[in-house]
């Protein structure tokens, strides 16, 4: 499985991306199988420690994600490689989904 549902932990869906490449070619699918889970979920951590590259659709896919939310949604990532961070800053979508070394962090910067 691509995308594993890890936990609802104090209402905020955890998500696992098992993939290595978040691109064209699985971009369609990673956004569908998170977006059916999103249901009554208003915050949401993707845990990208597998990935290895993300491109444009990529980044595409997890901007429709993050759309897909309660309008008051927050959404991280964690576990990052250094290309994937730098990416997100040069394009600045960490300004919309922040990025954090675990879930704890990205939790406790949301106040909970």
């Amino acid at each position: 499985m691509e995308v594993e549902i890890v936990s609802t932990e104090r209402g905020t869906l955890i998500v696992k991306v098992h993939l290595k490449y978040l691109d064209a070619r699985h971009a369609a699918v990673f956004r569908e199988k998170v977006i059916e889970h999103l249901h009554g979920c208003d915050r949401l951590i993707i845990d990208c420690s597998h990935v290895l590259y993300v491109d444009s659709t990529g980044l595409a896919s997890l901007v429709s994600v993050f759309k897909a939310l309660d309008v008051s949604g927050r959404m991280s990532l964690i576990g990052l490689n250094e290309g994937f961070s730098s990416l997100l800053e040069q394009t600045k979508l960490h300004r919309i989904f922040p990025f954090f070394d675990n879930p704890e962090e990205a939790m406790q910067a949301w106040g909970l």
